[in-house]
């Protein structure tokens, strides 16, 4: 259990285990980072979604067969954590290979769990880190 403690401890380290683990098509092991009542905001106008189980849905692909996250960067601030990263999705039934990137800004409680993760298109730095309050 020392491993989990360390794991909870480094917010970098969450972090790239749920994109490892999302890559597996491991959603399970990706919400379970999460805080029960977590609260996603995705990019550009989609509305927010509450809760584990309305993330676990939204995060299943149906256009993409897998998609894979790269951290790109991070820099923990207090109980948030502001990463870049680089996602790649491969169309189911196309083949369609599609890239881009995100800033996010994650929001942890005192297990470690997400409680917010607010993700900005790269043209939204500037919010990003002031969200993180950078």
């Amino acid at each position: 259990m020392g491993a989990m403690g360390d794991f909870v401890r480094d917010p970098v380290a969450r972090v790239q285990a749920g994109f490892d683990a999302y890559a597996r098509n491991d959603y399970d092991a990706v919400i379970a980072t999460m805080h029960p009542d977590v609260e996603v905001l995705p990019s550009g106008d989609q509305p927010a979604i509450w809760g584990r189980k309305a993330v676990r849905q939204w995060l299943e692909p149906d256009a993409f067969v897998r998609q894979d996250v790269e951290l790109l960067e991070a820099r923990p601030v207090g109980e948030k954590l502001l990463s870049r990263h680089r996602a790649r999705a491969y169309g189911a039934t196309s083949g369609i290979e599609i890239e881009f990137e995100l800033w996010s800004v994650w929001t942890y409680d005192d297990a470690g769990l997400v409680t917010r993760w607010e993700m900005y298109s790269p043209d939204e730095r500037d919010e990003a880190f002031a969200s993180a309050g950078v």
